[in-house]
Order: C-alpha cells, then sequence, then structure tokens
C-alpha cells in the first residue's frame, strides 16, 4: 500500500508539472500573437502649449527681489541652494542645467540692501552669487541667470579642486554685509543634500551664522503662483493625460497594459515635447 500511495504521488507531480508547463506555453504563443499596435506620432503635441508663454526674465527678477526682501525682513545674511527646483524657480538653473556631484555647485542670493543702514529707504534687491568648481567656471558662466541687474553682475566665486567651497561661501557672505546690517542667519534650502549642509554650517558658524532650513516665509514665495506659471501648469497636465491616455490605449494585449514600458513611455514624454516651461536666452 506504501508502495502505492508513493507512486501516485510522483504521477500527480508529474502531471502538474506537464499541466503548468502546457499551459505557460499557451500563454506564451497567446501573448506572441498579440501584436503591438504601430506607436503614435507624439510629436503633434508639441505644439499643444505653443499658446502658453515661458517664464519671463521680468518675473525670475520679481521672484528674487521677493526673496531679497523676505531675507533682509528675517535677519538673514542669504539663501543657498544646490540646483533644482528651487534654484530653477528663482534663478532658472535646474538639474537638466547642472547635474550634482560630488563637487559643490551652489547658488547664493543675499540681499543688496544690506549696503544700507537698516533705517535707509533704499530698495532691497537681490545678489546672486554662484559657487563653481574652478576647472568648471566657463560652462558656469554660459548659464543664463535673470537678475534684476546685466547677467554681467552676477558673481562668480570659483574654488580650487583643492579647496574647500564653503569658505568661499562664507567670505562671500562677509564681504557682502558691511557692518550697518547685522544679519544673524543662513538659510539653506531643504533640498540641499547633508554633506553640503554640514559644510556650509562648519564655515559660516565660524563667523557667529545659525543655520536653518527655510522658513514658511520663504517657501510661501513659491506657494503663490501667478497667472502665467498656473497657465503653465494646466497645459502641462493636459499634455500628460494625452500622452498616459493613448500610451495605454496603444499598449500590449489588455491584461498587460498597466504594464508598459518606462522607457518607451519616457520616449514618448520626449516627442512630444513635454518638457519645463523655463525662460530661454
Amino acid at each position: 500500500m506504501a508502495l502505492q500511495n508513493s507512486w501516485g504521488t510522483r504521477f500527480c507531480l508529474a502531471a502538474a508539472v506537464v499541466l503548468g508547463l502546457y499551459t505557460f506555453k499557451c500563454l506564451q504563443s497567446h501573448t506572441s500573437t498579440v501584436e503591438r499596435n504601430p506607436p503614435n506620432d507624439f510629436s503633434v503635441l508639441s505644439t499643444h502649449c505653443a499658446r502658453v508663454s515661458p517664464i519671463a526674465a521680468s518675473q525670475f527678477q520679481q521672484r528674487q527681489t521677493k526673496l531679497a526682501q523676505t531675507l533682509y525682513a528675517l535677519g538673514a545674511a542669504a539663501y543657498i541652494a544646490e540646483p533644482g527646483p528651487n534654484a530653477q524657480y528663482y534663478t532658472n538653473i535646474s538639474l537638466s542645467d547642472w547635474w550634482l556631484s560630488e563637487r559643490p555647485f551652489l547658488v547664493v542670493i543675499t540681499p543688496e540692501a544690506a549696503h544700507a543702514s537698516m533705517a535707509s529707504d533704499k530698495p532691497v534687491e537681490a545678489k546672486v552669487t554662484i559657487i563653481t568648481p574652478r576647472f568648471e567656471a566657463t560652462r558656469a558662466s554660459l548659464l543664463h541667470i535673470p537678475t534684476p541687474d546685466t547677467q554681467g553682475d552676477v558673481i562668480f566665486a570659483e574654488w580650487p579642486e583643492d579647496g574647500n567651497p564653503y569658505e568661499v561661501v562664507a567670505d562671500i557672505i562677509t564681504n557682502l554685509h558691511p557692518t550697518t546690517y547685522k544679519p544673524t542667519q543662513v538659510l539653506v534650502d531643504e533640498g540641499a543634500r547633508f554633506f553640503v549642509v554640514d559644510g556650509i554650517v562648519t564655515a559660516v558658524s565660524k563667523l557667529g551664522y545659525q543655520v536653518h532650513n527655510t522658513p514658511p516665509e520663504i517657501t510661501a514665495i513659491r506657494e503663490r503662483k501667478t497667472k502665467e506659471e498656473i497657465e503653465i501648469l494646466r497645459c502641462a497636465n493636459e499634455v500628460r493625460c494625452i500622452l498616459t491616455s493613448e500610451y495605454r490605449r496603444t499598449s500590449y494585449a489588455p491584461r498587460f497594459r498597466s504594464h508598459y514600458e518606462p522607457s518607451d513611455l519616457y520616449e514618448a514624454r520626449c516627442t512630444s515635447g513635454y518638457v519645463s516651461l523655463r525662460h530661454a536666452p
């Protein structure tokens, strides 16, 4: 009886394996016969947002001026950011313009009215300084940074390969703020990497500055959208919805529609012109 049970178990296992292989072969054959529809020409969407104007240089200048006024009111010496969403918002420098590496590339915005007394009626303006590795200074100078002043008034502070970029930051802050203005803190963008924040803290704390993340007064600047920004967001969302809907419709068999290839969708987004509408030189 035990022998019969042993052979019966083996037979059941063998039958299960054969059935599994047959089912897999049928599914594979069915999937291979489902031809993928020819991809759509998403390039027609490249003109979908043609009616929407990119961010003008004057709007970048207004953002920088508003930031400088807020820094001045908070008694802050500077606002420091790495390339990213906030740096792009204020200076038109995104991660596509400058990819992050182990060599810090920093955007420093300071209130220009620091050259006057606190009781002065002089308007508060923004001063933009770029902290860049010395061997990449030429490429940094080619970045288009709209400012209240002319492009030539943007300061490009270089640091050598064997130097300390955070000491350069400290020197910039010290030189821009005379004794008539007494800032007590330096604000660092919340998106800055930890080792960058640590380097800034070490350098500027020697000068008596405290380092903080951006407070609500600073983050609120981006939260208030202009009519032009709302129009860009609306049009970008329209293109995204059209891309997703059309790509899912022309994807694989119905049961696999939710598993389209990310690389293909990325290519479709590029073909459609689904890119950020920024200020162009």
